[in-house]
């Protein structure tokens, strides 16, 4: 990717991150996503390309803006690349003055990232580069028999099931993995939002005290259970950058979803990997850029003089400070 292209993806979230920090703990959500939605869709007027928007708010949020479909960007410059856009990831955690909060914008090259349709949640799986595509496919076939897949999973990574640590959204439909996690010794950091922080542990390998208590820093070794379709597709493309493995499935959560996928002839038994997502091979026109907005497991906080952006990009994934 161009340098000119990442460093306005960086610029971009820096200030729309800036932007929206003033309504932090302000209890409306709706009104804290809206200024990144509106920051983003101002900013990216400017962009030195062109980007369809695949995964965007739209739908979902009631945004009449970074819609699915939408094309951003100078109108002048070419049209280069797709992109997901999570403007405000964590919107509740920020609106109640909690921590985790990003913005999160994500380019693979143009006609290259699945449109996953009004596909709202989706069953991930993220892990390191070293299981990639060691994973056994008869695990992978409906819903996933979590007392199995853990001791799979640990054998896979080199470890014993007790060694494992598993990230995972704090919500009543991942009981099975919990009682899993209990059975088998292992650990969890089960969180009420934020699993595009999980799949950047797993993927990158990357020490979080986040829960540390007596046991010092953790090394998370996978990301598991239902979360955001927008989240999953960009965990998918940092997937492919890194080397990393993802998989995904679609799970409605709702008749009014599952209806509407059922319409579009979306499939919600087969698990994808990161290469049905993003189905290009040119990694070095792919970025993902987390950019801080509160204190985070990946990413720090914005201050006064700076914010900090993971930048994933050519193989790594590297923190970067954006100057004010």
């Amino acid at each position: 990717m161009e340098k000119s292209h990442l460093a306005f993806l960086h610029t971009l979230t820096a200030t729309t991150a800036r932007a929206v920090l003033p309504l932090w703990g302000c209890g409306d959500k709706e009104k804290s996503d809206g200024v990144c939605v509106n920051g983003l869709r101002r900013g990216l007027s400017d962009a030195p390309f062109q980007a369809r928007v695949v995964i965007g708010e739209g739908e979902k949020d009631n945004a009449p803006a970074l819609y699915r479909g939408e094309i951003v960007g100078n109108k002048q410059a070419p049209l280069l690349y797709d992109m997901a856009v999570d403007p405000l990831e964590c919107t509740s955690f920020f609106a109640n003055g909690l921590g985790n909060s990003l913005v999160v914008v994500a380019l693979t090259p143009h006609n290259s990232m699945m449109d996953c349709g009004q596909s709202y949640y989706m069953d991930k799986i993220a892990l390191p580069p070293r299981a990639k595509n060691n994973i056994d496919k008869k695990m992978l076939q409906g819903d996933i028999d979590y007392d199995k897949f853990l001791p799979h999973l640990a054998h896979v990574l080199g470890k014993k099931p007790a060694d494992l640590v598993i990230y995972m959204l704090d919500k009543d439909r991942h009981k099975k993995i919990k009682q899993a996690v209990i059975k088998h010794d292992a650990r969890m950091i089960a969180i009420p939002a934020g699993d595009i922080a999980g799949a950047v542990l797993a993927m990158t390998g990357t020490p979080t005290t986040a829960t540390q208590g007596n046991h010092g820093s953790v090394m998370v070794d996978a990301l598991l259970g239902i979360g955001g379709s927008p989240e999953g597709v960009v965990s998918a493309a940092m997937a492919k950058i890194l080397g990393a493995e993802f998989l995904g499935r679609f799970a409605p959560q709702s008749d009014k979803e599952r209806d509407l996928l059922k319409k579009e002839n979306y499939n919600f038994a087969q698990w994808y990997n990161a290469d049905d997502f993003i189905t290009s091979g040119d990694v070095n026109n792919m970025a993902v850029v987390l950019t801080g907005i509160t204190e985070g497991m990946v990413v720090p906080g914005l201050t006064a003089k700076k914010a900090s952006s993971l930048i994933i990009t050519n193989g790594a994934a590297t923190i970067t400070d954006y100057i004010f």
